[in-house]
């Protein structure tokens, strides 16, 4: 299989939705296993941001400054540009990052 060029990536990477309005936002990765943290803990590292950025629609890994355009394959099911990580956001009860569960903050 040969790897997609930049142009092909940069093709595919789907302009802004107004229907994707809804999954713009914060949402933190569920933590299980009993774990809890203290209080006080910074837990920006479990933040995944949805943004609408540069017409595009976008992801930023918590406290981080860049971001990654998403390509959508099917409705609500997207794609980082360069990581090809998956965030699907088909269920807004179970949104995820990879193998990542999240929540929707408010």
């Amino acid at each position: 299989m040969v790897p997609p060029t930049a142009r092909a990536v940069n093709e595919a990477i789907t302009p802004y939705r107004t229907e994707w309005d809804t999954h713009v936002g914060t949402y933190r990765a569920v933590l299980g296993g009993g774990w809890e943290p203290v209080p006080d803990a910074d837990l920006s590292w479990t933040e995944v941001h949805v943004l609408r950025t540069g017409g595009y629609l976008g992801i930023a890994l918590g406290s981080s400054t860049e971001y990654e355009h998403l390509i959508e394959t099917q409705p609500g099911l997207f794609f980082g540009e360069r990581s090809g990580e998956a965030m699907d956001l088909r269920s807004e009860s179970r949104p995820s990052l990879g193998n990542v569960i999240l929540k929707k903050q408010k």
